[in-house]
């Protein structure tokens, strides 16, 4: 407790532990380090000055020297400005009512961020990092200065016919570009393609997809050419599943579609009461509520099958991670002989939390009291 309340004095913000999955949970951690730097330091520098035992000492002190160094300071702020422009995608994609246009549209964003970032961030991180670590010696430039001096080590190549010995050994480049090179570049386009790589899925079923994203969006559709809707609607075809020739019925049917009246009415009642609907006028579920209101399902088959797919389709494992999450909230070290029975109504209770507050307690209490009551008429 004392070490917490040395720390609490210096620090503004809790040092939070990372998480290996987390956005949300490694931007926290890194944002403190990137802004209070110094404070942390000032805080190490107290409890070591506290510390009784040898290990505890010893602990504090090696902590201290690992992030009292140039190379500390600037991978914590190459990282925090990665995940600062990472999270607010993540958002996106972890969301329960996330559309897919909007999250692509903020993928590609992202990468083209990155992208630039690589060319560009470098120095400007460097920069940043300069000035902390000024803050950090008052002024002057020891750290900056030691990080150049590690940096410049010699290093051995292979040695050519006939050439001197001393220019095999001799390295030319400066520690900012080597580090850019070896360091920033690497961890920056280990990002770019495992962005790309796991979302390309996302990117597939949108390109496969995209006719149905806007199909009850009149004015998106009266700009396309028959050729075009012919197009989408072969790809949406191919990616159900369907023939050639259920994709020229499916061709068929969309054109059909768009003649039918009252969709303006029947989106404007929806928009009020359904949260489904109103965050994406032009989505495919509202098409689905259409027909099915409407009562034309058998009139439209092709085109009712093409949505009940796209709509159960799972893009994204967000659901299935919050799940787990919520799993480990659950059983704890103190509930760890909780059984099966007991432990999937809890999960279920937690994950679904929106409904579980919608629930009156008054009356399942007074349901369940009135079924237990062992009371009974004796007349």
């Amino acid at each position: 407790m004392k070490r917490w309340a040395i720390l609490k004095k210096h620090v503004n913000n809790v040092v939070k532990y990372p998480c290996n999955t987390g956005w949300e949970r490694k931007i926290t951690s890194v944002k403190v380090v990137r802004y209070e730097l110094p404070r942390i330091i000032c805080a190490l520098t107290e409890v070591g000055e506290g510390c009784t035992d040898s290990k505890s000492a010893a602990d504090v002190s090696g902590i201290n020297r690992s992030i009292f160094s140039f190379e500390f300071i600037l991978i914590t702020i190459i990282w925090f400005e990665v995940l600062s422009r990472a999270n607010p995608v993540s958002k996106v994609l972890q969301s329960t009512d996330m559309i897919i246009d909007i999250a692509v549209a903020q993928l590609d964003s992202l990468v083209s961020f990155m992208k630039d970032f690589r060319n560009t961030g470098f120095t400007k991180c460097l920069d940043s990092a300069k000035e902390v670590a000024l803050q950090l010696t008052h002024g002057s430039n020891a750290l900056f200065d030691k990080w150049q001096i590690d940096c410049r080590r010699l290093t051995r190549r292979p040695r050519f016919f006939e050439e001197d010995p001393v220019q095999s050994t001799t390295d030319t480049s400066s520690p900012q570009k080597k580090f850019e090179v070896e360091v920033f570049n690497n961890m920056i386009d280990n990002f770019i393609s495992s962005t790309e790589g796991r979302f390309q899925a996302l990117k597939t079923f949108h390109f496969n997809f995209k006719l149905l994203f806007h199909v009850m969006d009149e004015k998106y559709m009266s700009q396309l050419l028959e050729n075009d809707i012919q197009a989408l609607c072969l790809k949406v075809a191919k990616a159900v599943g369907f023939e050639e020739t259920d994709g020229l019925e499916l061709f068929e049917e969309v054109k059909s579609f768009s003649t039918l009246p009252n969709k303006e009415d029947f989106l404007k009642k929806h928009n009020a009461c359904d949260t489904l609907v109103s965050c994406n006028l032009t989505s495919a579920l509202a098409a689905l509520k259409y027909l099915v209101e409407a009562k034309v399902v058998e009139c439209y088959p092709n085109f009712y099958v093409a949505l009940r797919t796209f709509l159960t389709i799972p893009v994204t494992v967000a659901s299935a991670e919050r799940s787990f999450s919520k799993l480990k909230l659950i059983k704890t070290f103190l509930r760890s002989t909780m059984s099966q029975s007991k432990l999937s109504p809890l999960a279920v209770i937690s994950i679904e939390k929106d409904i579980g507050r919608a629930i009156s307690y008054d009356d399942l209490i007074a349901d369940f009291a009135q079924k237990k009551a062992r009371r009974f008429s004796v007349c």
